[in-house]
């Protein structure tokens, strides 16, 4: 079952991605890469937002899980930007129990300027769910804030 939200969440990036010029724009190659990151962007979603993570509770288990995973998606594309060593350069602590995950992806064209992009991987611990069915202990978070890491990530 997916959770809610991702079906919304991929349409949304199609619409942006199809819809920034006329369709006669795009190349069928181009097209093809975009569908292919509307896909990615789904299965990210539903990675992030299963219940496998366990909500990604800050600090909580499915948190840190979720930043692990975060981490090994960012390895092969982006440097860590945080001080420390291998997957330690990927973790910026900003209090006692929290840490965002931070890197960057050099510019081809313009190496020397900048575009931050972000978006939180953490979502509701267990205890602070509402609205849940009988039986569902986990807020999945797929529109808070999966689908925004999913993007980052592409």
């Amino acid at each position: 079952m997916r959770p809610a939200g991702i079906s919304a969440a991929v349409a949304l990036l199609a619409a942006c991605v199809l819809v920034a010029a006329p369709a006669a724009a795009f190349t069928p190659e181009e097209i093809a890469a975009a569908a292919n990151v509307a896909r990615q962007v789904e299965a990210d979603v539903q990675t992030l937002a299963s219940d496998a993570f366990e909500g990604r509770g800050n600090e909580a288990p499915g948190g840190l899980a979720a930043r692990e995973w975060i981490i090994d998606r960012l390895e092969p594309i982006a440097a860590g930007l945080a001080a420390g060593p291998g997957r330690a350069a990927y973790v910026q602590p900003f209090d006692v129990t929290s840490a965002n995950v931070v890197a960057v992806i050099p510019g081809t064209t313009h190496a020397d300027e900048f575009v931050v992009v972000g978006a939180h991987y953490d979502h509701f611990p267990p205890s602070g769910c509402r609205g849940l069915g009988s039986g569902d202990a986990i807020c999945n978070g797929a529109t808070d804030n999966a689908t925004g890491v999913a993007m980052v990530i592409q």
